[in-house]
């Protein structure tokens, strides 16, 4: 599951390429939208919290362990061995909010399509350009193309039945496998925002601040206001009859100094809270007080929970136990691109394996790119928003990263290089032990793309799928349906994209 908050700090996008004006990546949810500097300026990270995201220039950050030397180096692979890539883009706006892989290993794409012409069986339940597409896991042809109504802002698939939940303007609904009839729908007041289904097909909703538990049939067993400031996503066990959340609040540290804390919480059934990590306060961050926050949550086809955050600097409550805080964590520190040591502020991702049963932290890192010698390899910024896991254990990370991911200039996409930076959208592959990045590239074709990110990702039975929302930049295609963006390079008008590759 994938998309939205953001930690209001500046992308340092530093590079020889332009940009005409100061950007905005926006934000849906509270705090204020970070700014994309121009890569002429020296800019660093600044948490709307506690405005100290992280040490000044030229400290050292404390017990930060230093590299091991064994896994420095490169990915496994510089090539991102992708089938198929094309935009989904016609007059108007047009979006992709969420993608996944089928039981039967189709793919299945939701967002807002516009005169585009896709071909497929149409179905038409509502009207509007809100649009679940089945596509063939070769990508061509395009299986199905049904509409349900003006918007959606999500879409999750039974990993059991194959049914497809959605949410959006039309409320909460469940989809038959082909997409061609509802199965139920509970036509809500308001905008839903976050859905997840379970491999028996329960649904949990997260609309602002409120979960809503459905069981198969629709009927809906439980709701609960949580007592969060800002909550972003929500997944659900059927197995174990659990419902997990996450988000961030805003606490204040042991000097009355306001830090945001990001959290995840395990409901059951019975919409009673079973265990919690993080959301430290006061006393309990001591100094590990960079603004954290979670966004993402997705329950891996391994059977485990994987949590995706981000910390505006390494030295955050990520690098403690996420129940005891007098305790440090399990972060593995594996070279330079996961160890926060060095000068530089930026906001950085970290995600993490969880038990879903007891919350028990059983693997997490950071991820964040570097600057060269000449910018005093200083961290730079890496904005994570998807977060999938295979059966093996991968863990497929996307969002938009700065300049300096590792031998950027050698990755390709089928064997085509990857185009100048101009803020990347950025997809990193980790292998099940955390110890081997087995890619980590960008799908850039050239342009200012700093607004543009990978806001979903899929993965099932070898298979992969990436979402995006194109604001600005141009990205590579693979015998596309549409081969180019049709408002252009510009930021003002937005364009669906997806890409398959055989994974990991």
């Amino acid at each position: 599951m994938t998309r939205r908050v953001a930690i209001a700090a500046g992308l340092m996008f530093l590079a020889s390429l332009p940009l005409a004006t100061a950007q905005t990546i926006t934000a849906p949810t509270p705090p204020t939208a970070p700014t994309v500097l121009p890569p002429e300026t020296e800019g660093e990270a600044e948490p709307e919290g506690n405005g100290r995201a992280t040490l000044a220039p030229g400290e050292a950050e404390p017990a930060s362990p230093t590299p091991s030397d064994e896994m420095q180096g490169p990915s496994v692979s510089n090539d991102l061995p992708a089938h198929f890539a094309t935009y989904l883009a016609g007059p108007g706006v047009d979006d992709v909010v969420a993608v996944a892989i089928t039981p039967a290993a189709n793919v299945v794409v939701a967002g807002r399509l516009q005169g585009i012409a896709l071909g497929g069986r149409r179905i038409d339940l509502l009207d509007g350009p809100a649009s679940v597409l089945i596509l063939s896991p070769d990508g061509r042809p395009i299986l199905s193309h049904t509409r349900v109504g003006n918007q959606l802002t999500d879409m999750a698939v039974s990993s059991g039945s194959g049914r497809i939940a959605i949410a959006g303007d039309l409320g909460v609904a469940v989809l038959s496998g082909d997409a061609s009839e509802f199965i139920w729908r509970d036509n809500l007041p308001m905008k839903a925002s976050r859905v997840a289904i379970g491999r028996d097909d329960s649904v949990a909703l997260l609309d602002g601040k409120r979960v809503s538990l459905y069981d198969p049939a629709g009927r809906r067993l439980g709701r609960v206001d949580l007592d969060h400031a800002v909550v972003t996503d929500i997944e659900v066990d059927s197995e174990n009859r659990l419902v997990f959340v996450t988000g961030f609040n805003n606490v204040r540290d042991v000097n009355s100094l306001a830090v945001q804390s990001a959290f995840v919480e395990a409901w059951d059934f019975n919409m009673n809270r079973v265990w919690k990590n993080w959301g430290y306060a006061g006393a309990e961050l001591g100094n590990r007080t960079a603004d954290t926050h979670g966004l993402r949550l997705t329950f891996g086809l391994d059977g485990e929970l994987y949590f995706l955050g981000e910390a505006a600097g390494g030295d955050s409550l990520f690098l403690k136990h996420p129940t005891t805080p007098a305790r440090e964590g399990m972060l593995i520190f594996s070279d330079r691109y996961n160890t926060p040591v060095g000068p530089g502020r930026a906001v950085i991702a970290f995600f993490a394996r969880l038990d879903p049963v007891t919350g028990r932290l059983k693997k997490a890192q950071y991820a964040f790119p570097r600057l060269g010698p000449d910018k005093l390899n200083r961290t730079n910024t890496f904005l994570p928003r998807a977060i999938a896991a295979d059966e093996l254990g991968n863990v497929f990370i996307g969002g938009v990263s700065g300049l300096g991911i590792p031998d950027r200039d050698k990755q390709t996409i089928a064997g085509t290089a990857v185009g100048t930076y101009g803020g990347d959208p950025t997809l990193l592959v980790v292998s099940a032990d955390f110890q081997r990045r087995i890619r980590w590239t960008t799908l850039t074709a050239g342009g200012i793309g700093s607004h543009t990110r990978i806001d979903s990702i899929g993965v099932a039975h070898g298979l992969a799928v990436a979402g995006v929302t194109v604001r600005g930049g141009r990205l590579i295609t693979i015998d596309p349906i549409v081969d180019k963006p049709d408002g252009g390079l510009s930021p003002k008008q937005t364009d669906g994209y997806v890409i398959l590759w055989r994974a990991p």
